[in-house]
């Protein structure tokens, strides 16, 4: 399964992040500078990236134009605590899929998750399907009735 990249330099945030995805069944790589991610995709595409803006060792609008180069369909999303008004022009010049505040975690989570569905529904979807709903509500209510009986 390819796996989601993950490019922040804010061990903390990541971890979130990776933590999150992996209990759904994602398979995630981090990385904490550009230099690193590069080295990432270079061994394998991955399935979504999300990068921040502001890395150790350059930008997250870099890191886009390149993968932007050789892969335009990969999901990009860009996460920053900056005003968007500042970068989203430009991200959205180099194919940006989405830029999203960092401090809305629920809702980049949300995201990610969901690109990353897309993404695997033509090859095979995550685990975390089948453990949320292993019985069917059929099957709940017959029992429930039986159990008030």
């Amino acid at each position: 399964m390819r796996k989601i990249l993950l490019v922040d330099n804010d061990i903390t945030f990541i971890w979130g992040l990776k933590k999150y995805l992996q209990r759904r069944g994602y398979a995630v790589e981090t990385a904490a500078t550009l230099a690193e991610a590069r080295e990432m995709i270079k061994q394998e595409a991955p399935l979504l990236i999300c990068s921040d803006l502001c890395l150790p060792d350059g930008s997250g609008l870099e890191l886009l134009a390149e993968v932007r180069t050789c892969n335009k369909d990969t999901p990009f999303i860009i996460a920053s605590c900056y005003e968007k008004d500042d970068y989203e022009q430009e991200a959205l010049q180099h194919g940006v899929t989405i830029c999203m505040d960092k401090i809305k975690s629920a809702l980049l989570k949300d995201k990610l998750v969901e690109y990353a569905y897309k993404e695997l529904s033509e090859e095979q979807p995550p685990t975390f399907h089948k453990l949320l709903y292993p019985v069917s509500y059929t099957h709940l209510r017959a029992h429930e009735t039986d159990s008030y009986l």
